[in-house]
Parts: C-alpha cells; structure tokens; sequence
C-alpha cells in the first residue's frame, strides 16, 4: 500500500493534476523524496509543465534537492540558457565548464544535455585533465563510456 507521498509522486509521475492538488491539500509535503527525486524534479524530468507550474505555484521550495543532483532551478536554467545559446563553453578561474561542473555533480542528465549542446567533452581543467582523465582515474565506466560513445550524432 502506498502512502501520501509516494502517491504524490506516482500522480505527478502519471501527470495526474486532480490528484497532485488534492493531494497538496490534504497536506502531503510537497517537497518530499522519493528515490532521492522531489515531486517538482519529478514533473521537469518527465516534461509535464502543467504539473511543475502546479506545485510551483502551491510553494514547492526551488532549490530543494538531495546531495547527488542539482536543483530544479538549476536543471531550468541549464537547459533555457543553452536554449538560447549561452556559450556552454565559458571557463571560470580552474577552468571548469558546466561540463565539469555536471561531471563532478553526478549528473548525467545535465552532462547528455551538455554535450548535445555543444561542449567540449576534450577541456581541461586548471591541471590539465580532461572529464575523460578524471573518469578514467576513478573507474568511472557509465561516464568512460558515455564520452567514448558520445558524437555529434546525438544533436
């Protein structure tokens, strides 16, 4: 039997917005996780922008997230700015990239937006190494073999 919460997610999942509301109004947290996903990273990643706006304007908190993904605001921001064609390229002081950032986040997800976008999978940082030498060093064989895979077929 589900609780509240896990149904909350299953009616977001399902884009089921009678259900959402009801749900928020019976007082279900609406930032609650479920596999590490809070309802809202739940509704951007399935693409029901109905929903998102839904628990947004019910006051789903922005930037509440678990310690091995980014925020939803973030997630927006990454895929509006590369929309519109923010240079996914831009360095800061060690010369990390949004890349790298997403590399070092664990989040694949951004990574594949990323580079469908047009990074540089080949940057270096202020060392030197490159994402691929740094997943090499740590075993990191989904993301070895995501960037050994990845080729301007995937835009």
């Amino acid at each position: 039997m589900m609780d509240k919460e896990e149904k909350l997610h299953t009616a977001v999942r399902e884009c089921d917005s009678s259900t959402v509301k009801s749900l928020i109004n019976s007082g279900v947290n609406i930032n609650c996780q479920f596999y590490g996903w809070t309802p809202l990273q739940l509704a951007i990643n399935s693409g029901h922008e109905e929903i998102a706006e839904l628990l947004i304007e019910k006051g789903c908190d922005l930037c509440f997230h678990d310690n091995k993904s980014i925020s939803p605001f973030e997630d927006a921001l990454y895929r509006e700015l590369t929309k519109h064609g923010c240079d996914v390229n831009v360095q800061d002081s060690d010369n990390w990239t949004a890349l790298w950032y997403a590399y070092s986040n664990s989040n694949d997800k951004i990574m594949k937006l990323l580079l469908t976008s047009g990074a540089d999978k080949h940057c270096r940082n202020s060392e030197g190494k490159t994402i691929l030498d740094e997943a090499k060093a740590s075993e990191d064989e989904h993301v070895i073999e995501m960037l050994q895979n990845f080729s301007t077929s995937w835009t």
